[in-house]
């Protein structure tokens, strides 16, 4: 596969490519960016190049340059707690913000290719079966993915994707590479409820996903829900409930509904909210049930969990569901330990074997509350072994959590 960026750095020099902190970046910017990382990228002897980097055009940046010089990012995210992450790799973090000075200095690049199958990058579930997991996502694996969204959505050069999405998650990054492949301009923003159709409006956004909550603080935060430029809104995750789907017919929002994961590459299934018929394949790609458990086969579907058997296309879910006689699937429930909040999913026997390593703390015992925000929330209830502050102790369950994790109330005896 060719090198998509120095294919449309050639084809199209000048075009917009991502604005960042109201900074309008061409790809032709953007590959000086990326050249000029490349030397300042610490590297080691291993195939596999650590980062944790938050400033998100650094972190794209990054992505690109570490492909280019014939090594597999590994994307950390920001979290506190991130020793279980590198415990299970066996990855250090090589690279972090300070680290990777970018600018605009020029610098050309020789034609570059890639073996389809050879893995872009890595990144992490959620950890919804315990310990998040290092998905390997190949070239071939996130092209097919911006190549089935194309056939739902029907990409235009002239679309403009708002992107507040993490980009180290697989919902964000994913929206990274169907601009890149689709030739559309990114706004990498971070996400805000207040004015939000107004910022719509005026930045003429045709694109934007999001999780459930999102929507809910939208329609929370103003008055004014009239989309003028945006035709579609995917949201994704498993939480949406009724009364959900009917603000989104009433306003008339044109939102289509995704079914999908790290493993897929995103989406894999979905339908468009004013059509109410369940999920229904994207295009090459098969769902089958077995005994009631969603298996997926399909070019996006991961090389692979990190040092574990490859996945040959094949991915067989902890998701229940059915297939109807016209192929449309219904997604039941899920059969392991899994909460599902503001898109976000997590073992909740995980989250409870992480707050129960703090010293101070005899037993955690996690309660699951119905939250018309999160859609599900969790709350804590802690017997300490150990004298300690209540402050003291939420400070340090904060050291140890993701956001999407942590407890919404705390009962501490």
């Amino acid at each position: 596969m060719i090198d998509i960026l120095i294919k449309q750095t050639k084809k199209n020099p000048d075009k917009t490519m991502i604005v960042f902190k109201n900074r309008f970046i061409s790809y032709k910017e953007f590959n000086y960016m990326v050249n000029n990382a490349m030397p300042n990228i610490i590297k080691n002897d291993s195939n596999y190049i650590g980062i944790q980097i938050k400033n998100k055009l650094k972190l794209l940046v990054a992505i690109i340059a570490i492909n280019r010089l014939g090594k597999i990012p590994v994307l950390y995210p920001s979290n506190e707690n991130i020793n279980s992450y590198i415990k299970s790799t066996k990855i250090p973090i090589d690279n972090k913000d300070s680290n990777l000075l970018i600018d605009c200095a020029k610098n050309e690049q020789k034609d570059l290719s890639y073996k389809k199958n050879n893995i872009q990058t890595i990144l992490f579930t959620s950890g919804s079966t315990g310990i998040p997991k290092a998905c390997q996502l190949s070239f071939e694996n996130l092209y097919q993915s911006s190549l089935i969204w194309h056939d739902i959505i029907k990409f235009k050069k002239d679309d403009i994707y708002l992107n507040h999405m993490p980009l180290t998650h697989v919902s964000g990054l994913c929206i990274f590479f169907r601009a890149l492949y689709n030739n559309f301009t990114m706004i990498i923003d971070e996400f805000n409820p207040s004015n939000y159709i107004q910022y719509l409006n005026t930045n003429k956004v045709t694109l934007i996903s999001m999780v459930p909550y999102m929507l809910k603080q939208i329609i929370k935060n103003n008055s004014n829900i009239n989309f003028l430029y945006t035709k579609a809104i995917i949201i994704s995750g498993e939480f949406i409930d009724n009364k959900l789907m009917k603000i989104i017919e009433n306003y008339k929002i044109p939102a289509y509904i995704s079914y999908g994961m790290s493993e897929t590459s995103s989406g894999i299934a979905g339908f468009w909210a004013n059509q109410k018929y369940g999920y229904k394949p994207h295009k090459n790609v098969n769902i089958t049930v077995n005994n009631k458990k969603i298996n997926i086969e399909s070019k996006t579907v991961m090389v692979g969990y990190l040092n574990q058997e490859k996945s040959n296309n094949h991915y067989k879910t902890n998701d229940e569901g059915y297939i109807d006689k016209n192929g449309i699937l219904t997604i039941k429930r899920r059969t392991d330990d899994i909460i599902n909040t503001g898109g976000e999913k997590f073992s909740i026997k995980y989250t409870k074997q992480l707050i129960e390593e703090i010293d101070e703390i005899k037993n955690c015992r996690i309660e699951i509350i119905k939250c018309t925000k999160w859609g599900n929330a969790i709350h804590a209830h802690i017997i300490l072994k150990n004298k300690i502050s209540r402050d003291k102790l939420i400070t340090k369950i904060k050291g140890i959590l993701p956001n999407y994790m942590f407890p919404r109330e705390f009962y501490i005896k």
